[in-house]
């Protein structure tokens, strides 16, 4: 089901003017509103627009009927459902970026660890030659 109010949700989180979405959007503000996308009927190319956006995914915008209801709320900005799943997700995709990343440098120290040793052997080798 479309979950219209995830639009709004995003601006108010991100502190952007329903202006902005609409002019992203390519729409006039003077002549369109804000309403329109929330309580309509959006294609598919429009929520695609929107998700771009947004830089989220077109599933933000709908909750599955029968499947698992999100109840969690932010209670600093009241965001409840998808936004809630959406910053869930977020915070998960960040959390696996950074063990990533912690694997790349403990990876890359000790390359620099092992260079330094066999920079040592050289040296040694080197001067026992002479």
């Amino acid at each position: 089901m479309y979950n219209g109010k995830a639009i709004k949700e995003l601006l108010e989180k991100r502190g952007l003017q329903n202006q902005a979405l609409l002019t992203a959007l390519g729409l006039n503000p003077k002549q369109n509103s804000i309403q329109s996308l929330i309580t309509g009927n959006p294609t598919a190319k429009r929520l695609e627009q929107i998700a771009d956006f947004f830089n989220v995914t077109i599933d933000t915008f709908f909750i599955r009927e029968g499947g698992i209801e999100l109840s969690s709320t932010d209670s600093k900005n009241g965001l409840k459902s998808a936004s809630a799943y959406v910053l869930q997700q977020e915070v998960k995709h960040r959390d696996d970026v950074i063990k990533f990343k912690d694997a790349m440098l403990r990876e890359k120290d000790e390359r620099i660890r092992l260079l330094e040793e066999l920079l040592e052997v050289y040296r040694d080798k080197k001067s026992n030659a002479k």
